[in-house]
């Protein structure tokens, strides 16, 4: 699997980086008031999720019930975001429709999702400082 090699200088202003998880912390706390609110319904609220997360993540690899990599997308790259967001997160996975209610909704806490080519940014990031 090839791997994306961050540039020997970042490319990001720091002030750039900061504003935009600024904008992506107050988008969270709206859907959080929608929600809390009864604003948003549960649909809607998953339909924002997914499109959040598919603004932030190109793929996914998944072994069996494990993360083994998640691929960023190439905007969220350019601010930075391999740097900014944690590796382990809760989780929360939906059944398909039609299977058991028993396993409908599973929860984790700190899930670990190791982001490609992380390490590779640090280290430009260490030596760029």
């Amino acid at each position: 699997m090839s791997q994306r090699h961050p540039p020997r200088r970042p490319q990001w202003i720091a002030a750039d980086v900061a504003r935009y998880l600024t904008d992506i912390a107050g988008s969270l706390r709206r859907l959080d008031k929608l929600a809390m609110s009864g604003d948003l319904s549960e649909p809607e609220r998953a339909e924002w999720w997914a499109q959040m997360i598919a603004a932030v993540y190109a793929r996914f690899t998944v072994v069996g019930t494990t993360f083994v990599e998640a691929r960023l997308t190439a905007a969220a790259e350019r601010h930075g975001l391999a740097l900014a967001l944690p590796e382990a997160v809760d989780a929360e996975w939906r059944a398909r429709p039609g299977t058991d209610p028993r396993f409908s909704v599973r929860r984790e806490r700190a899930v670990r999702i190791p982001i490609a080519g992380r390490d590779e940014w640090e280290q430009a990031a260490r030596l760029s400082a």
